[in-house]
């Protein structure tokens, strides 16, 4: 998210723009969905969905056979289902100035996915593979921004956990709403707050329902119902009157964490990640 400018002075040597950091243009799909180009083995064009919550990152199984790799299945949970994948290591992944040889994936079908957001997605890139390097999405300008200098605000910074599970990474950062501090995952493949009703105990009988709506994820479809948060506090943001969604979650597909959170739930206009000092930080229009 920015520009420099030059200067000349007589008698003087020019002064010459700071080299500005790596970035990535994207495609801001539904006011959220940040999807970019990017290269899987070898494919330079490929579509990549940016999403913190892909635990591990996923490869369209379309492009899988295309690439002809092969690799094992096992049952893959996406938040309150199972979905069979197959395990595979993909070469030459890149996304602008960051890549590597290979990186292990989940091939799985996409098609609900590209059909929600009515685009093609190749692959679906999580912090298994962007936590190489501490990175800024800028919805405003619509950037990528690589910078391992990324200067958070201290007023601004939430500290968050980082935890490991399936190959793939992601991290919870804590939500607080009335007297319940919840912990929450914080992902950028996803519009909105989604609370799992199973997390949630009395603090269930207080939410006032405002409405139904359904989750899509690569598994298939599942009903939600909305609530009104009568306040929520994220950090230093403070939103009034917030729209959540609750998901029924069944006994064996329980998570570690409360729900998942999307930066445009806060009305973000920019989400910096520090991996150094596991904070980040929200600008908000």
């Amino acid at each position: 998210m920015k520009f420099c400018m030059v200067i000349l002075a007589l008698f003087l040597p020019p002064v010459l723009a700071a080299q500005q950091p790596p970035s990535v243009p994207f495609h801001l799909v539904d006011g959220w969905a940040v999807v970019l180009e990017g290269a899987l083995g070898g494919i330079s064009d490929c579509k990549i969905l940016i999403d913190t919550g892909a635990v591990p990152s996923v490869i369209n199984s379309k492009l899988a056979m295309q690439l002809g790799l092969a690799g094992s299945f096992e049952k893959l949970s996406t938040m309150n289902r199972s979905v069979e994948a197959r395990r595979l290591r993909v070469p030459e992944v890149r996304i602008g100035p960051v890549s590597v040889e290979a990186l292990d994936m989940v091939a799985v079908d996409l098609k609900r996915i590209e059909e929600r957001l009515e685009t093609r997605i190749d692959a679906i890139i999580g912090l298994d593979f962007l936590v190489a390097r501490n990175f800024r999405l800028d919805y405003r300008h619509k950037k990528l921004v690589f910078d391992n200098k990324i200067d958070v605000d201290s007023a601004s910074a939430i500290a968050f956990e980082m935890h490991h599970e399936a190959g793939g990474t992601y991290i919870l950062i804590p939500l607080k709403s009335g007297s319940q501090q919840l912990q929450i995952l914080l992902d950028t493949g996803t519009k909105d707050l989604t609370l799992f009703d199973r997390h949630l105990g009395g603090m269930l009988e207080g939410l006032r329902v405002v409405g139904k709506d359904f989750n899509v994820t690569a598994a298939g479809r599942d009903p939600l119902f909305a609530v009104e948060m009568d306040s929520v506090n994220v950090g230093p943001i403070f939103r009034r009157k917030l729209k959540a969604f609750v998901l029924t979650t069944p006994e064996e597909n329980v998570q570690a964490f409360d729900g998942v959170l999307g930066p445009a739930a806060l009305g973000a206009s920019a989400v910096a990640f520090d991996f150094a000092r596991h904070i980040v930080s929200f600008e908000t229009r």
